[in-house]
């Protein structure tokens, strides 16, 4: 299985990319097990890496375990860390990317509820913000301390959304956070993915992040200036989705776009030429295009080509 792993990463790939490469593959292929009700299993698989490999589920400590090891095996610094968070016995990570040591909880960034099955909010969060509901065993404190941890980065440069370059700081103008979100949008809709993640880094930055995207014409004209209408409508939804207090209170946002087919000669844009192809095919011109259905109705009509004008506007 790690050699598995080894032969998924990019040629050159450096320890940040290893790092979350193996943190978005346990996120797939785990589940957080439950012997009943919402009772932790006590089964030793599901405290181990064997939870993760024979996908019968594993609690914090399999999770965490899985983690270090796909790491360590690619020669990444890995410390598997006990201690307690939110009141309970609790397990995560800490990784060293070149001299920067950060935290990583593996399990906490399974969440189910949230689009995509989970989030990065728990990867590469500053020390200050990730002990307010993490604290580390010492001598003093827990069942099974190990070794003294290394000087923890206090800010948010290993932090994920700020590598994605999502992240919203507190005073960033309309324009700045319309150019984040743009760029977002175009690498998630080259994984065919519509929902852009954002995260705000505190009160202020949320609030005035969710008053800029509740402004339809903010959006819409963003999306014009980045040509992003050629790859999807201008017609969008949005949602907030709050998670634990990062410094000053941070927010996960979420802005979902809404996608129509209509890249009829799928070039990846939605141009003229689209709506040509189908109305020559219905003049009996051409062969109809496999994805002539641009409205999805189940047929081709002249109707389908309205929608691909629409879409360009």
């Amino acid at each position: 299985r790690l050699e598995d792993f080894k032969g998924s990463l990019d040629k050159g790939a450096d320890e940040y990319e290893i790092a979350i490469k193996a943190h978005d593959l346990l996120m797939e292929e785990n589940f957080y097990r439950y012997d009943s009700g919402n009772i932790p299993s006590t089964k030793q698989s599901a405290h181990s890496i064997i939870g993760w490999l024979d996908q019968s589920g594993v609690v914090c400590e399999g999770y965490s375990k899985a983690f270090q090891y796909l790491l360590k095996g690619c020669d990444v610094e890995c410390l598997y860390v006990t201690g307690a968070s939110k009141g309970q016995a609790h397990a995560w990570n800490v990784v060293r990317c070149a001299s920067s040591w950060f935290w990583v909880d593996i399990t906490f960034d399974d969440q189910s509820n949230l689009p995509g099955g989970y989030y990065h909010y728990y990867f590469g969060l500053p020390n200050s913000a990730f002990l307010k509901d993490h604290t580390p065993g010492t001598r003093a404190f827990g069942s099974s301390y190990q070794v003294e941890l290394p000087a923890i980065a206090d800010d948010f440069n290993n932090f994920y959304y700020k590598k994605a370059e999502a992240l919203i700081s507190a005073g960033a103008s309309s324009s700045e956070l319309m150019k984040t979100l743009t760029d977002s949008a175009k690498i998630e809709f080259d994984k065919k993915n519509y929902t852009v993640t954002l995260f705000a880094e505190n009160e202020s930055a949320k609030t005035q992040a969710i008053s800029d995207l509740s402004r339809a014409s903010l959006v819409d004209q963003a999306i014009k200036d980045y040509n992003l209408s050629l790859r999807c409508s201008s017609k969008y939804t949005f949602s907030t989705v709050s998670s634990a207090d990062a410094g000053n209170g941070g927010c996960i946002i979420y802005v979902n776009f809404s996608y129509h087919p209509c890249d009829v000669d799928r070039n990846t844009f939605v141009e003229k030429s689209d709506a040509e192809l189908i109305l020559d095919a219905l003049c009996g011109n051409s062969r109809m295009p496999k994805y002539a259905d641009a409205d999805e109705s189940g047929e081709v009509t002249i109707y389908d080509a309205v929608v691909v004008l629409k879409t360009i506007k």
